[in-house]
């Protein structure tokens, strides 16, 4: 059953993603129920200009279920 749920949700999410009429709340909010980090990880380059470079992104799924909000507020 929570497989189905998150598989829904993706669906939403890329129906949303697609659809040219959609706002971007609509989007943030369907991104938002599937994903629930994104962790980048940065190496320094020894240069004044760019003082990093993105090496590795690390996208967390939403597996909770829970509140969309950290303190549990809701919209």
């Amino acid at each position: 059953e929570e497989t189905a749920a998150h598989v829904m949700a993706l669906d939403a999410a890329e129906d949303s993603l697609h659809d040219p009429k959609s706002d971007n709340r609509r989007k943030a909010q369907a991104v938002r129920s599937c994903i629930e980090r994104i962790n980048l990880t940065f190496k320094p380059t020894g240069k004044k200009y760019p003082k990093s470079e993105l090496v590795g992104v690390e996208i967390i799924p939403n597996t909770s279920g829970g509140p969309e909000h950290p303190n549990g507020a809701s919209c």
